[in-house]
């Protein structure tokens, strides 16, 4: 098993490799400035993207193909398919294109009224459903959510968890960030994805950006679970009067 990580807080270093098994990690040689990152289904390529460019690249010789082109907007992850489907993020709609080459096409996009971006897609099992999340607008405030939708009827998507971003679906159970900094997982149907029981607690404090809809953790069929301590900063402006105060 293979972990691929960025070294530093973006990924202007780009993306290294280590085995679970070893503490030594290698630079994959085509990937400073990836803007994101995500496995084939066999482990044998990384896709990742950069400047509108979607490649895959070999982790064992490191030699890069173009996958598709797009354009130049930022990315929320994305995901590859057994059947050779990749789905993707761009500019907060999301993307099909096959993984042998091809052009990109959306899928789903944001309905302005009710969503700002869709992102972090994930397919599940069945080739055919996937998860992702969403900034829902509710109530006067941005909220993250987790939907599914069927690659047949992608306008279809529902919400699955409220005040959740994805990391992944295993051992029957949807492991998600919470905005507050907590990985949790809740077990759920594996047909309906309803919840059948209550989330637990996995890690406290794990990375995440609110903005972004990004967790810095990932999961895998059979539990092992990788993630990074220590909440992303977030900033904003604010007035101050010259005596220092609000």
């Amino acid at each position: 098993r293979l972990l691929a990580f960025n070294q530093g807080d973006s990924a202007e270093d780009g993306i290294f490799i280590r085995a679970l098994a070893s503490l030594e990690a290698r630079l994959l040689p085509s990937t400073v400035r990836s803007g994101g990152f995500f496995w084939s289904p066999d482990g044998r390529e990384l896709a990742t993207i950069l400047a509108g460019r979607l490649a895959a690249v070999d982790v064992g010789t490191g030699v890069s193909r173009t996958i598709a082109t797009g354009p130049e907007a930022p990315t929320r992850g994305g995901t590859w398919g057994r059947d050779g489907v990749i789905l993707v993020s761009i500019d907060g709609a999301i993307h099909r294109v096959s993984a042998a080459g091809g052009t990109l096409t959306p899928v789903l996009a944001p309905e302005k009224d009710r969503y700002s971006w869709h992102g972090w897609p994930s397919f599940l099992p069945d080739g055919r459903r996937f998860l992702f999340t969403s900034e829902m607008r509710e109530g006067g405030e941005n909220v993250p959510v987790v939907q599914v939708a069927d690659l047949a009827t992608p306008a279809s998507a529902r919400v699955v968890l409220k005040r959740a971003m994805l990391v992944g679906l295993a051992d029957g159970h949807v492991v998600y960030g919470t905005p507050e900094g907590r990985l949790e997982a809740i077990p759920v149907d594996p047909a309906s994805l309803e919840r059948v029981g209550e989330p637990r607690v996995l890690v406290q404090q794990v990375s995440n950006d609110t903005r972004t809809g990004s967790v810095a953790a990932s999961v895998v069929e059979g539990g092992a679970l990788a993630y990074r301590l220590g909440r992303d900063p977030q900033s904003e402006f604010v007035w101050m009067d010259r005596s220092g105060r609000r």
